[in-house]
């Protein structure tokens, strides 16, 4: 376990596949997902509106969200992604999740996404726990570019990645495949660069 908050520590892209960063906030933490945050991760993705803009479907039985869970480890230990868990210092609740995601290390470039309970909208938090995250990745990781791949109806998310600085830079069409729906969406994406 590493304790990030501090941000001190040289590390690196490679180092967060070896021992996890946790990220701590005054009323928040950022940790690694466990099977122990099921029933708060099932309340998310069981709900039609919460999972609304995600590609895979909602989950409709505990036993699916246990296996999402299980697929998330198993793309942690292929260094293929990193998800932090938003955990809620004071109920210990998971209330959402921010992944690092289609990471390409020839390009210095990775993907954000996210996710939050809707009982916890409009309080600011995705906004924060997210700006921690792309702070500690551009002070500690080789990553120079951040991009976000949003649904063009989703203009709370666009709202939000704007807020933070991200820019749009391209549209592409057909681009992902939402299997709630079995179509193709068209997607804008977003781009953050690390100006050091």
């Amino acid at each position: 376990m590493s304790n990030a908050s501090g941000y001190g520590i040289e590390t690196s892209l490679n180092d967060m596949f070896i021992n996890f960063p946790y990220i701590m906030l005054k009323e928040f933490s950022l940790e690694p997902l466990t099977e122990l945050h099921v029933n708060d991760l099932h309340e998310i993705y069981s709900d039609k509106e919460n999972s609304q803009y995600v590609t895979h479907h909602h989950m409709a039985t505990i036993d699916e969200t246990l296996d999402y869970i299980k697929r998330i480890t198993n793309r942690y230990e292929k260094r293929e992604q990193l998800r932090w868990g938003i955990i809620e210092k004071n109920s210990e609740k998971l209330i959402g999740l921010i992944s690092l995601h289609t990471i390409d290390l020839t390009k210095n470039t990775a993907q954000l996404g996210y996710v939050l309970n809707k009982k916890y909208y409009r309080k600011g938090i995705t906004s924060l726990c997210l700006n921690e995250i792309i702070n500690f990745i551009y002070k500690n990781t080789e990553i120079e570019h951040l991009e976000a791949s949003i649904s063009p109806e989703n203009k709370p998310s666009i709202a939000l990645v704007t807020k933070l600085g991200f820019k749009k830079y391209r549209i592409r069409l057909g681009y992902s495949y939402n299997k709630s729906t079995g179509e193709y969406e068209n997607r804008f994406f977003y781009r953050l660069s690390n100006c050091k």
